[in-house]
């Protein structure tokens, strides 16, 4: 059985060049939040708000996001703010990015 073997990569930018700017998120701001809790975080409106690391940042940037999905904007600053989170989005919102930007 022959394995999968990344191709060395000289340059990380050259991972990005055929990044093409997704769907259109405007639309998705009228999806209703909920969220509840004693004293809860404030939603982020941009991801250059969300205080992620330099090196998550600039990947984000790379990959051409921009404006975080509605359950990214309540839940970035929920988990950046050690609170516990309950989420309930469609597969595919940006559920599980959230956490992971947060735990690297």
């Amino acid at each position: 059985m022959d394995h999968y073997v990344p191709p060395d990569i000289d340059n990380e930018d050259d991972i990005f060049k055929t990044v093409q700017v997704g769907i259109n998120f405007d639309r998705y701001d009228k999806i209703p939040v909920e969220l509840s809790g004693s004293k809860p975080t404030s939603p982020i409106n941009m991801f250059s708000e969300a205080g992620l690391l330099d090196t998550i940042q600039r990947n984000v940037n790379r990959a051409k996001y921009t404006k975080p999905t509605p359950i990214q904007k309540y839940a970035i600053p929920a988990i950046s703010a050690g609170r516990d989170l309950m989420g309930c989005a469609q597969t595919g919102s940006g559920k599980t990015v959230c956490y992971t930007w947060h735990h690297v």
